[in-house]
């Protein structure tokens, strides 16, 4: 059998396994694992399952071009698949020939099917071969909300949001940038000698990295030899020092600014990025503890501080409900000096990153989100002491989940108050006091922040 076949069957597996809940980034960490060594192979099974899930609605409208929608809804979902990551192959990709695509997906629609899911699909798409990519092009909505929605693949509802939030402008660019491959990015623990040392590291082992533009230890890969196995198995990944981390998650532990010394919570810490920053800006003097409310979670971030020899201290409860009776026997009796909530969210900002995350998203998710955040905050806050900060930050674009929870806190707590980061942040990532990224603005994933000192 090819090795594209493969990596096409593996890029169905992908995908049916995101269809059933799982969330992509788990999906596809697997997919490096089991395909570390076979960088070609590995990239074509990524391109075609994030494509797949990125523009599964606008393939889907296409799809049903060629056969009777209610037919194909009641496909059996592995064969929806095969017809959508082969639309996505005679649309998106040219290297392969319209031939063969059709003729390893009828290969796949038997093995996962039958003879008569077979011929169907062999009809749908030596059909969708001949004039798919102009139908595909020319398929469009009534307004400029479905415009948008469709030219981009994007649930009508959350395209209108954006618009009223942002404009219509902006909301193009973040659609698009949503549906752009982006560099892995990555953070070096230490200064900047780590930092050369580490794109030294990776020049040599076929990887060309360059500097991220705001966080100071964010390093981009932007280029990967197909020599490379796993990246996990370089230097740097091996030594502890290098970590996948957004730069814009990078730059939140800046805003808190935790000092030597201090006793300091990260309400809702996993995977673990920010804890491990902030960690660096204490020094490893102090009480830094890393609460997280699911175990399995936990137990992951409890591995990784066994491998960086940390000594953060590692808890396993509910933020919402925690009480500083909780934490006393690490802070002696104290309430914390600073404390990060950074909540569960919509991680609207991190769509081009989890492209599924668009097709789970409803409005009553993100009310749901901004509920469960604020209840975060408001314990969080139950935690510091008088002149202590608390710091609020989510991967949402939206301003429920944002400013909404903030502003709800504050009206509510007069013990509070807004102020200005701590430490050094990039001017044109503020708005006011607080961090706004925005992907379509900034280019890098989307982030907010907010601290607030309690003053009484």
């Amino acid at each position: 059998m090819r090795t594209d076949t493969t990596a096409r069957e593996e890029a169905l597996s992908a995908i049916n396994e995101i269809e059933r809940g799982k969330h992509s980034h788990s999906v596809f960490s697997s997919l490096h694992e089991r395909w570390k060594g076979r960088r070609r192979d590995l990239s074509l099974s990524l391109r075609i399952a994030k494509g797949v899930i990125e523009w599964r609605d606008k393939i889907d409208l296409l799809l049903g071009d060629y056969i009777i929608p209610s037919k194909y809804r009641a496909l059996p979902s592995a064969i929806r698949n095969i017809l959508r990551l082969s639309a996505y192959q005679l649309l998106f990709l040219d290297k392969v020939p319209n031939y063969a695509v059709v003729n390893e997906s009828v290969a796949l629609a038997k093995k996962y099917g039958h003879r008569g899911t077979a011929g169907l699909v062999n009809g749908v798409l030596r059909r969708l071969a001949q004039d798919g990519r102009e139908r595909f092009k020319r398929i469009t909505g009534a307004d400029e909300a479905e415009k948008i929605a469709i030219l981009y693949s994007h649930p009508l509802w959350l395209v209108k949001r954006w618009i009223e939030e942002f404009g219509k402008e902006n909301t193009e660019k973040l659609c698009s940038y949503n549906n752009t491959t982006h560099p892995p990015c990555i953070r070096v623990s230490g200064g900047g000698d780590n930092i050369l040392w580490a794109l030294d590291e990776f020049k040599k082992s076929g990887v060309i990295a360059k500097r991220g533009r705001y966080a100071k230890n964010a390093l981009y890969l932007v280029s990967i030899s197909d020599k490379v196995g796993s990246l996990l198995a370089l230097e740097p990944f091996k030594r502890g020092l290098a970590s996948f981390q957004d730069e814009s998650s990078q730059i939140v532990p800046a805003i808190l600014a935790p000092k030597r010394g201090e006793c300091v919570l990260d309400l809702c810490a996993a995977p673990g990025g920010k804890a491990f920053i902030m960690e660096e800006l204490m020094e490893r003097e102090g009480v830094l503890v890393a609460n997280e409310k699911v175990e399995r979670r936990a137990q992951a971030l409890g591995e990784l501080c066994r491998k960086r020899k940390s000594e953060i201290v590692i808890t396993v409860k509910d933020g919402a409900f925690v009480t500083p009776n909780d934490f006393f026997e690490y802070t002696a009796g104290k309430l914390f000096d600073k404390v990060l909530v950074d909540a569960p969210c919509s991680g609207t900002g991190t769509i081009a990153k989890k492209g599924e995350i668009r097709w789970r998203l409803s409005p009553e998710n993100i009310t749901a989100c901004s509920q469960r955040a604020l209840a975060l905050l408001k314990n969080g806050a139950a935690l510091v002491r008088k002149g202590g900060y608390i710091a609020y930050s989510t991967c949402s674009l939206e301003r429920e989940e944002n400013w909404g929870v903030v502003s709800e806190f504050l009206n509510e707590n007069s013990s509070f108050i807004l102020c200005p980061p701590l430490g050094a942040i990039p001017s044109d990532l503020t708005e006011g006091k607080t961090l706004c990224a925005y992907p379509f603005r900034h280019g890098i994933g989307g982030a907010f922040c907010a601290l607030m000192k309690r003053i009484n």
